[in-house]
């Protein structure tokens, strides 16, 4: 099994900084990607800027991980899981939610059955 380390960094910006990093969000992903190569594991396209939008204060954010897509479906690659989950989200359906079921449907849509099935 392979292992990794997953670096998270969370900010928390001025609102002023914070639109102007949206604006500079492809930049900031060349210029980390440069800052870790070294380090990133098999490929410097390892990296990944998750979220990066204005926050409120008084709301919520539920955070869902490849993680969790190979919960119900481990037979796929991260780069697979990570497809389900950006597809998830262009298609969210706010009276559903994402749920296991979500995800579950979203992959098979995506790569087929299972073969566990």
């Amino acid at each position: 099994m392979n292992q990794h380390t997953d670096l998270r960094i969370h900010l928390k910006l001025q609102p002023e900084a914070a639109a102007k990093l949206i604006e500079f969000q492809d930049e900031l992903h060349s210029r980390l990607q440069a800052a870790f190569s070294d380090w990133l594991v098999d490929d410097p396209d390892n990296l990944r800027i998750v979220t990066c939008h204005p926050v409120i204060d008084d709301e919520i954010q539920i955070t869902w991980h490849i993680d969790d897509v190979h919960e119900v479906r481990s037979d796929l690659t991260d780069d697979q899981a990570w497809t389900v989950l950006q597809d998830i989200k262009r298609h969210h359906d706010a009276g559903i939610g994402i749920n296991w079921h979500v995800i579950e449907n979203a992959a098979e849509r995506l790569y087929g059955e299972s073969p566990d099935a």
